[in-house]
């Protein structure tokens, strides 16, 4: 006999023989008994008595110590230290918490035994019926429930049909409600919507009446023009018959001194004519560098400057802003530019005119001479005196034709001393223009006539358009005539600087006379008299 099976798949080698059978030596403990497991799985032939034969050898796993005793001695064995420990330690809380756990856990667990009769109980209960499963099952076969549980389904199948009958009518009472508050809003709409077409049909009526208006005007306007040409024939007719008459006088050698005396002049005159310099696209974008240094603006202001001083009234403003004016002017007219001052005593457009000194009248006939030139103005000062009164006339004759397209006014105010408040009618004329305190005076840079380039550049405008229409403070009004000046930007200068300025200005301008004291260019042209 090699081993004995004490439990399942575990095996004692240690025994003593004896006449009676085998045992456990004395010097065992129970609790403690040295066994051993298979490490490999021999081929056995287990007998009827139980008895094992291995064909194979057996390979036994180290000892280890196995716990034999029965069950029921392990928790004899517990309660009796947990009996100990109540008696011998003095019980605290944690104590009395830790024996309550053992207590629990032995309570909370099962063995084999109990297993198995847990799992006869659990299989005598499973076949069990619940009282809710039968109940309905036995009442449905008594007649008298039958009856009683369709008088129960009628009774709820009426209530339930009450119940939605009921919310039914609430909620067409609140659609019948929403829907006369829209008829409400419908008719209201309908009113509104005659109330606008009847101002339409005012609207049209008084346009169809203002166009009327206008036409005639147009009409009165051009026949006055035409006889006011008929007029002018009329006399230059007059004028050459009495030329006429006045040369049929006049002795033959008279007449032949005359001649000998005007054609050395009239030489002179085509021979200046032929003489003048027109400055290039390099030269002028040259001089609009130039003078954006001296004046410390940037390039895209000056060339706004420029290109609206033939369609609006740029008005510099700052200490030093009628040096910057005269010098824009000499720049590009040379000689021929004219400087002129504003003062009280010159209140009309035709005072401006008649000063001899300022040389505005010839500036302008030059205009009309030489309409491919620009002819450059400076009007410094213009608060110095009540501009109220020439700034709409030449605004208008400007519009109308009535002076050149190519005179270029450049105007400034005045800084200090007397001076005179603008209405906001004038100030809508204006487009203010800061100079810096930087600014310094610039050399001489004429470098040649410039030509006047004011017709529209149509492959530009587009392109100017696009690039104005990213703003919204520009109406469509002003955003057209923005992209016409725009359009006509020299080569060379960048189109979107120059339409970043161009809308700057403009939202100035529109915004001068709508912020009374508020704007802060208004130090110059408001309350500044005295």
């Amino acid at each position: 006999m090699d081993a004995i099976e004490v439990r399942s798949g575990l095996w004692l080698t240690q025994f003593d023989r004896r006449p009676s059978g085998y045992g456990l030596s004395p010097s065992t403990i129970m609790r403690s008994v040295p066994v051993v497991t298979l490490k490999n799985r021999p081929e056995t032939i287990r007998l009827s008595s139980g008895l094992v034969i291995y064909v194979t050898q057996p390979r036994w796993a180290p000892e280890k110590e196995v716990d034999l005793r029965p069950e029921h001695e392990m928790l004899q064995a517990a309660e009796y230290w947990l009996a100990r420990a109540t008696s011998s330690i003095v019980q605290s809380s944690s104590n009395e918490r830790f024996i309550d756990l053992l207590r629990q856990y032995i309570a909370n667990t099962i063995n084999t035994e109990e297993m198995a009769d847990l799992s006869a109980v659990i299989g005598l209960l499973s076949k069990r019926k619940t009282i809710v499963e039968l109940l309905p099952q036995m009442m449905a076969r008594e007649p008298d429930f039958q009856e009683r549980l369709r008088e129960f389904e009628q009774s709820e199948r009426d209530r339930l049909r009450a119940s939605l009958q009921s919310r039914l009518e609430e909620e067409m009472q609140s659609e019948r409600a929403r829907l006369s508050d829209i008829r409400a809003d419908l008719a209201d709409a309908e009113t509104r919507l005659a109330l606008v077409a009847h101002r339409e049909g005012l609207l049209r009526s008084e346009a169809e009446k203002h166009d009327e208006s206008i036409r005639t005007r147009i009409a009165e306007a051009a026949k006055d023009v035409v006889g006011e040409a008929s007029r002018e024939t009329q006399q230059l007719s007059e004028e050459v018959t009495r030329l006429r008459d006045l040369i049929s006088q006049t002795p033959i050698s008279t007449v032949y001194a005359t001649k000998t005396d005007l054609l050395p002049e009239r030489k002179q005159q085509e021979d200046a004519s032929g003489q003048l310099v027109i400055a290039t696209e390099e030269v002028r974008r040259s001089i609009i560098g130039s003078l954006s240094s001296a004046v410390a603006m940037p390039v895209a202001d000056v060339a706004t400057i420029i290109l609206r001083s033939t369609e609006d009234l740029p008005v510099l403003i700052g200490n030093k802003a009628s040096g910057v004016a005269a010098d824009i002017s000499v720049a590009i007219g040379g000689e021929n530019s004219v400087i002129a001052f504003c003062d009280p005593s010159r209140i009309s457009w035709q005072d401006l005119l008649r000063d001899e000194t300022s040389g505005l009248a010839a500036a302008i006939a030059k205009a009309r001479t030489h309409p491919g030139l620009i002819v450059p103005v400076a009007l410094c000062g213009i608060t110095n005196g009540p501009c109220e009164y020439w700034v709409p006339q030449f605004i208008e004759s400007r519009r109308l034709g009535k002076l050149p397209r190519n005179l270029a006014i450049i105007a400034s105010a005045g800084v200090d001393g007397t001076r005179v408040s603008v209405p906001d009618s004038v100030l809508e004329y204006f487009v203010p223009i800061l100079v810096p305190a930087s600014a310094r005076p610039a050399r001489n840079l004429f470098a040649g006539a410039w030509g006047a380039e004011l017709e529209v550049d149509k492959k530009k405008l587009a392109e100017a358009i696009d690039l104005l229409s990213k703003s919204d403070s520009l109406e469509r009004a002003a955003l057209i005539r923005a992209a016409k000046t725009l359009s006509r930007t020299p080569a060379g200068i960048d189109m979107g600087e120059v339409a970043a300025a161009l809308v700057r200005q403009e939202e100035r301008r529109l915004s001068l006379p709508g912020e009374g004291q508020q704007h802060a260019f208004n130090t110059y042209f408001k309350n500044i008299e005295g």
